[in-house]
């Protein structure tokens, strides 16, 4: 499965951290990060959609997002 930076970051908080309230703010501050990634992404693919001429792409942005980086 392909992962952006901040999933994979996500990931090895879950696997190696032990929870506390460090990593409880670590595995917060990642969330907000992924978000904000995502986001990034979903903008830089309807930008070059809407410099294709192609409609909807808001929605296919949301859709080749979630089909190249698919959540757990």
């Amino acid at each position: 499965m392909k992962q952006t930076p901040m999933q994979e970051l996500i990931e090895y908080i879950e696997e190696y951290q032990p929870k506390n309230k460090v990593s409880d703010g670590i595995w917060s501050k990642a969330m907000s990060l992924l978000e904000k990634e995502k986001q990034v992404i979903i903008d830089s693919v309807k930008w070059y959609m809407n410099t294709e001429g192609m409609i909807n792409e808001d929605e296919l942005a949301e859709d080749y997002y979630n089909e190249t980086f698919k959540q757990k």
